[in-house]
């Protein structure tokens, strides 16, 4: 989803969200959702964004803080 930069729909954007905002601030799975909201609009993706840009987790922090901006970064996954 996120290397695609797939846009997804306002209903699927609230069950990815659903998933991770229930998780503690350091768990890794932030991360991914954090780099595919570049793409996604809302008070709720902002408002997940926000949270993640001034967690615990670098990785996380520095992904949320690029799509805050509407950008997305470059991430070697494997």
């Amino acid at each position: 989803m996120a290397m695609l930069r797939l846009v997804l729909d306002r209903e699927s954007v609230a069950h990815v969200l659903d998933h991770v905002e229930d998780r503690p601030p350091h768990d890794w799975l932030r991360f991914w959702p954090a780099v595919a909201a570049a793409g996604w609009t809302g008070e709720r993706v902002h408002g997940f964004l926000t949270s993640c840009a001034s967690g615990p987790r670098a990785d996380v922090a520095e992904a949320a803080t690029t799509s805050l901006a509407g950008n997305y970064g470059t991430y070697r996954p494997l």
